[in-house]
């Protein structure tokens, strides 16, 4: 019987760019590395044949000490290393279809689980199967699937052997990190010679939360007949640096959080504490029964979870700890709002706005008639380590439900409900993630995406079902300047004269903007060129020249192939050179702010039936103004969304991907909506449109659609 891969998720839904002919046989398509529970490789069949993979075997078990390669299988000898991090595996006796990938998890199916709510096709620690029966080859101790199995730098094969042959066959091949790990069969016996080692490509190594991603489904490969390569490639020729990019890991942005969560916190200078809440969902929340604090106490056992008793629920600390419910308040979808943690006059001093609502004068008492606020607005409140955390109560259950947790510092007041009646397991407190203590008074913390890392998104004690207490921080969250810290680029067109002498940095700015373009100008004698634009549309060149942008983290923020857009805040020396520019002196006066992706916010949910809502209002794309819209699908469904003219007629596509899961996507405010354009670039004239879904069920077949008409405007 065939075996039935799944169709991939969201998760794998990057287009494969096809440049020349494709591979002739299997090719991997993506490789991750760290953190441990994401180590995965896909593999791809870009053949139009089904292939069984019984004789296939995956490695990555060099040691070239002891003369220990691969290639000796056929002699059952010196074949692998030993390490209990390494493997040389057999594939079950599967196929893979023509066009399909495989996913194989490099641990077990709880620890891929826990990283990308889903699951693999195939498991290292529970599908593969030794390289000789008998033998262990993937794993010498029990323990092992834990253990990091990529390292860096390492070498990954692929390979083919029927069992009978003196040889091996390769049949694709991937080296990062250096070449020390490189392998040539040249000069073996009955094997063709590989690239030399020194001459083999590989790719630099990366860390947490990347991937490496084949852009296309050919081999870049000098050397195509006369190869050990299962079609005669060389398969150790190719060149990894025009075939492959490393990208975003994309679980990590993959969808939009289906509750309230932090967006910014401020815990310095005292006047401007303050906390953003976000509401990512496209409902509505009404507020009365929702709760924040920060009033833990490990050593009195006073915790927040106890409020239904009406005892030990804080701290009981008049001075630096509060737990305050909100008001008969309503954050409406999209929408934000700002909690100033004094009253309105300190926020006022330090922001020159007012808040949405203040510690000290809106929020009420967590219990009526007990005090559980501070009674000086001038102490501080968030104190370094600290815990802040959002819950929700009906007023009636024994139990409270986390909406989102921030822990920093260390793990000193993080919570654990483990044994606590009526709570499913938290992460044990010594496993929590936690930002590290930010001293910085005119900086805050800064949630870059809308999404949550977290491991496990059911059995835990949030409000939708997840452990909150899992979410991997450093990897969702950053440090940058507070906004009064930053200069508008508009006002720099206004208050400085291009004609002024600039030497020496006498005017050192932060400015933030999006990045649009990315030039390298130092084959003509020219800097590295980052051109970043503001909210207001204003542009302004960041410029480099003493340190090389691709090969800093910046690297994948200006990559092409990349599909997220970044917000970046930089700080250089302002000057002007046919147009204002800042000088970037080093990669750590770039932060990254946020990250957008283009193709919108993902909400899993229940839905049967195609929907398509856009923004019920005239847009004049003349004036640079974008329609938001959201489309709704049910699971297993390729869906296409496109504009259409009064008579019927195609304008362009919006969108054309598959989605495994059910949902609402929303395209607004991040680049992800119509800008008013047709597929060819140019505005539409103004009058009726209509934006059109279609669904299609690859199982059973079943369509669904739905249209809605938008209105283009012109400015007179």
């Amino acid at each position: 019987m065939k075996f039935q891969l799944k169709q991939l998720t969201l998760l794998f839904a990057l287009p494969v760019i096809l440049f020349g002919e494709a591979a002739d046989h299997l090719i991997f398509k993506r490789i991750a590395l760290a953190p441990t529970n994401a180590e995965m490789v896909v593999i791809h069949n870009p053949t139009n044949q089904d292939i069984p993979l019984g004789n296939y075997y995956i490695t990555d078990a060099v040691n070239q000490s002891s003369l220990k390669y691969y290639y000796n299988l056929p002699d059952s000898s010196d074949f692998w290393s030993g390490d209990s991090s390494d493997f040389i595996a057999r594939f079950p006796d599967i196929t893979l279809g023509a066009g399909d990938d495989l996913i194989l998890g490099l641990h077990n199916e709880e620890y891929y689980t826990r990283y990308y709510s889903d699951t693999p096709d195939l498991v290292l620690f529970g599908d593969m199967l030794n390289a000789i029966d008998g033998q262990m080859t993937i794993s010498s101790g029990p323990a092992s699937f834990s253990f990091d199995i990529l390292q860096n730098p390492e070498v990954l094969i692929l390979f083919h052997w029927d069992g009978i042959s003196t040889i091996v066959q390769d049949v694709d091949y991937f080296l990062w990190g250096d070449n020390n790990h490189a392998i040539s069969k040249t000069g073996i016996s009955d094997y063709f010679s590989d690239t030399y080692v020194l001459n083999q490509y590989y790719m630099p190594s990366i860390g947490d939360h990347k991937v490496y991603f084949r852009l296309f489904s050919n081999e870049t490969e000098s050397t195509l007949i006369d190869g050990n390569g299962i079609t005669g490639h060389d398969e150790t020729s190719e060149n990894f640096a025009l075939s492959w990019h490393i990208i975003d890991n994309v679980p990590q942005f993959s969808y939009t959080s289906d509750h309230l969560i932090f967006k910014q916190l401020v815990i310095a200078p005292t006047k401007a504490e303050k906390v953003a809440i976000f509401n990512p969902t496209i409902h509505d929340i009404e507020l009365s029964n929702y709760y924040l604090t920060d009033a833990v106490n490990n050593f009195t056992s006073k915790y927040y979870y106890n409020l239904p008793f009406g005892v030990d629920y804080w701290s009981g600390s008049s001075f630096s700890d509060f737990i305050a419910r909100f008001p008969d308040i309503t954050i409406s979808a999209g929408e934000t709002i700002t909690l100033g943690l004094h009253d309105v006059s300190d926020y006022f001093d330090y922001y020159s706005t007012n808040p949405d609502l203040t510690l000290m004068d809106d929020m009420l008492n967590a219990i009526d008639g007990q005090p559980s606020k501070p009674t000086n607005p001038n102490f501080d409140l968030l104190q370094n380590p600290e815990v802040l955390i959002l819950f929700y109560w009906d007023g009636a259950s024994e139990v409270v439900q986390d909406v989102d947790y921030f822990l920093w510092g260390n793990t000193s007041n993080a919570v654990d409900k483990s044994l606590i009646t009526g709570y499913f397991p938290d992460t044990p407190k010594e496993n929590q993630s936690y930002m590290p203590i930010n001293y910085e008074e005119n900086k805050l913390y800064h949630r870059k995406s809308n999404s949550e890392a977290e491991f496990f998104r059911t059995g835990g004690n949030g409000i939708t079902g997840h452990d909150e207490t899992c979410e991997d921080f450093t990897s969702e969250w950053n440090v940058v300047y507070n906004s009064n810290q930053i200069a508008a680029i508009s006002d720099i067109f206004e208050n400085y004269d291009p004609d002024t002498d600039y030497t020496d940095c006498p005017v050192e700015l932060i400015v933030e903007g999006v990045i649009v373009e990315f030039a390298d100008i130092r084959p003509k004698g020219g800097p590295q060129n980052i051109t970043i634009e503001d909210n207001e549309g204003y542009r302004i060149s960041l410029t480099v020249w003493d340190w090389d942008v691709a090969s800093s983290f910046i690297g994948p923020m200006v990559d092409p192939y990349n599909p997220a857009m970044y917000v970046i805040q930089a700080s250089g020396c302002l000057d002007y050179y046919s147009g204002w520019q800042l000088e970037i002196l080093a990669p750590e006066n770039i932060i990254e702010h946020s990250i957008y992706n283009t193709e919108g916010e993902f909400v899993i949910g229940d839905v049967v039936i195609a929907k398509i809502e856009p923004a019920p209002y005239v847009i004049i794309p003349s004036m640079g103004e974008r329609l938001d819209f959201t489309y709704s699908f049910p699971s297993n469904s390729r869906v296409v969304v496109r504009i259409f003219d009064l008579s019927g007629r195609f304008v362009t596509s919006l969108v054309d991907r598959y989605y495994s899961q059910p949902g609402t996507v929303l395209r607004q405010q991040d680049n992800s909506e119509w800008d008013g354009r047709d597929h060819l670039g140019q505005i539409v004239p103004p009058g009726t449109y209509f934006m059109n879904i279609e669904t299609n069920n690859f199982s059973t077949g079943k369509t669904s659609m739905d249209t809605a008409p938008v209105v283009v405007g012109v400015k007179f």
